[in-house]
């Protein structure tokens, strides 16, 4: 029983590279399905980031408010998005660090009103590059 070399080689002639062809294509696709899940979890990476940011800032100028409490009672926080303070007392000076730690936002900014012996603080950044992003808000109300 001898297997006749030559025509077995002939029946398979060409299925071979047919095959390397298809599964590359294969291959290619779910490469391009790989990069694009990767690129969407960056994207939502970048944006958790923000979010905690904002938070950690809202904390911070809240802290600040709380140390200067007779400051604070006085309404000398309150600050609008956009808006920047003197820098000659303790509240202005407090305000204008926290501005610029807001930088570190994309776009960022924040406000702070008060009522009553509540603040609520406004962390706002830009995620127009994220998927589907826009003007991002961050509020919080908390007692000072």
């Amino acid at each position: 029983m001898s297997l006749d070399k030559a025509k077995f080689n002939s029946k398979q002639q060409g299925y071979t590279l047919l095959e390397v062809l298809i599964s590359m294509v294969i291959l290619a696709i779910g490469l391009l399905g790989m990069a694009a899940m990767m690129l969407n979890s960056i994207k939502s990476n970048q944006g958790a980031l923000h979010r905690s940011e904002a938070t950690l800032y809202a904390y911070e100028v809240l802290d600040l408010m709380r140390a200067n409490r007779t400051a604070a009672e006085a309404g000398d926080y309150n600050i609008a998005i956009g808006a920047s303070s003197a820098r000659s007392t303790i509240a202005e000076i407090d305000l204008d660090n926290w501005k610029d730690s807001l930088s570190q936002l994309p776009l960022g900014d924040g406000s702070i009103s008060q009522s009553g012996g509540i603040a609520t603080i406004t962390v706002q950044w830009d995620e127009s590059r994220m998927q589907g992003g826009a003007i991002q808000n961050f509020v919080y109300m908390a007692e000072y």
